[in-house]
């Protein structure tokens, strides 16, 4: 019965991102301390930076980028400029996203960041980093849109049951 009704919850998360949930809604840009971009998917990056051409005084924070590259490479590679990029190459999933973002919006003393990632991967995404970061810290989630699948939701959301138990479990 139990399998059941996680199947349905997971249809009704799929048909709400396909249809209903909207992550698209930009704050204002003068309300936000840093942009936090989970790297892995095509666009963030670059919708990353063009907010930060709105307001170059704000943290531009790229979380999970290879650890191949350096903040010189990733600067001149992808055209950006400023002393208020980090590029985070530790983590290599959201978990350890969330851990290392959180521990640079603490040194950083960031009260309000907009998270960018894809729209499937939102939800766990968000979830996670609320969970994780600093009490106070305002989290504005700004998705890039993916092909949504059936598929791809119930990923997420096996991922994030795994994380509920390590979390409550084991206390990551």
């Amino acid at each position: 019965m139990f399998v059941a009704y996680y199947f349905l919850f997971i249809f009704f998360i799929f048909i709400s991102l396909k249809f209903f949930i909207n992550f698209n809604s930009l704050p204002s840009i003068k309300k936000i301390d840093g942009i936090v971009v989970l790297a892995g998917g095509k666009g963030r990056i670059n919708l990353g930076k063009k907010i930060l051409k709105i307001n170059k005084n704000i943290y531009f924070i790229i979380s999970g980028a290879n650890p191949a590259f350096s903040l010189n490479f990733l600067k001149r590679k992808l055209d950006l400029k400023g002393k208020n990029i980090i590029i985070e190459n530790k983590s290599k999933n959201t978990i350890e996203n969330g851990y290392e973002v959180s521990r640079i919006v603490r040194k950083l003393t960031l009260k309000k960041i907009l998270l960018i990632t894809s729209k499937s991967h939102m939800i766990r995404a968000l979830i996670i980093f609320k969970m994780i970061l600093p009490d106070g810290v305002k989290i504005y989630p700004y998705a890039v849109n993916d092909n949504i699948t059936f598929i791809k939701v119930l990923k997420e959301n096996i991922k994030l049951i795994f994380f509920f138990i390590k979390f409550f479990i084991k206390g990551v």
